[in-house]
């Protein structure tokens, strides 16, 4: 969705209209904060899952949960932060969404590991 806004914000730019632009520039910026009420969702839920049922080692339950309160804070420090240069709207969420792909590659890989439990017939 955010490549079509900035698509139409290009598009914008080079027809003799340029009124929607304001309005497209501040779509662009903020579309992906749609997200992050999702996102924080999922990995509340999913520390909750893994750290009840231990189907996954719990310090990856604990990472989830680290990830969901990281996205919260820096999205919220982003959002009433005054200065665009500022480390929360850069570096700082830049590095909460790191962690969460590192969260997700380390589930996927737990996920695809072959397991050697037998199971004793009942």
């Amino acid at each position: 969705m955010s490549e079509g806004i900035y698509l139409a914000l290009v598009q914008a730019a080079v027809t003799d209209d340029r009124s929607v632009l304001p309005a497209l520039s501040a779509l662009d910026n903020w579309v992906g904060f749609g997200t992050i009420a999702a996102a924080v969702a999922m990995l509340i839920g999913a520390t909750g899952a893994i750290l009840s049922t231990h189907a996954f080692p719990a310090w990856l339950g604990y990472l989830s949960g680290l990830s969901g309160v990281l996205l919260v804070l820096l999205s919220l420090g982003a959002v009433y932060s005054t200065d665009n240069e500022s480390l929360l709207a850069g570096p700082g969420w830049f590095g909460g969404f790191l962690l969460f792909l590192v969260w997700a590659l380390v589930a996927n890989v737990l996920l695809l590991r072959p397991t050697h439990r037998t199971h004793a017939a009942a």
